[in-house]
């Protein structure tokens, strides 16, 4: 581990509470949370089998907020913090076959801006990166994929560096 950084894998398709609740309470002095975890199916609505849909939804969109609600308190505690969510593209447009995936994504934007107004007054910076086709391996499993031109495609490491520079920014400085 990096120091300041604390990496946790965590089963995203399962709520785990008590291993929410460990984390925030080993790490009241949070200062940036990033929300980036997500994975893709995409085919039409009625291909998706009901544990696709809940295991997609559970990890690209619940549990993500069931772990933010017990860490937002250390953060309103501290009277500052970062949370930075990774979106994407198709959560601002739909797209053929991303019907869930796509559905998963808006609801982080509507996350991201409804503690953008909840947290403002507590010093908490909230902002969401909605990248589009990054070159990393989401697309391994998929039937699709960013051609290999750079134009085509995000580096993982520029999504990084905007990251890190979000990270360091002036609480008073908030990113739309």
């Amino acid at each position: 581990d990096e120091v300041g950084f604390t990496h946790y894998e965590l089963d995203l398709k399962k709520s785990d509470s008590n291993k929410f609740k460990d984390i925030a309470k080993n790490h009241k002095d949070l200062e940036t949370i990033i929300l980036n975890a997500g994975y893709g199916v995409f085919k039409e609505l009625e291909q998706f089998s009901d544990d696709e849909i809940v295991d997609l939804v559970n990890v690209n969109l619940v549990n993500q907020i069931i772990l933010l609600k017990y860490l937002l308190p250390n953060l309103k505690k501290n009277k500052k913090g970062k949370i930075i969510i990774i979106g994407s593209q198709s959560g601002l447009h739909g797209a053929k076959k991303s019907c869930i995936y796509s559905t998963t994504k808006f609801a982080l934007q509507g996350l991201a801006e409804s503690l953008k107004a909840e947290c403002n007054k507590a010093g908490i910076l909230v902002t969401i990166i909605n990248p589009g086709m990054t070159h990393t391996a989401f697309h391994d499993d998929l039937h699709f994929t960013h051609g290999d031109n750079p134009e085509n495609h995000i580096n993982v490491e520029d999504i990084s560096q905007i990251v890190s520079l979000i990270s360091n920014l002036d609480y008073n400085l908030n990113i739309d």
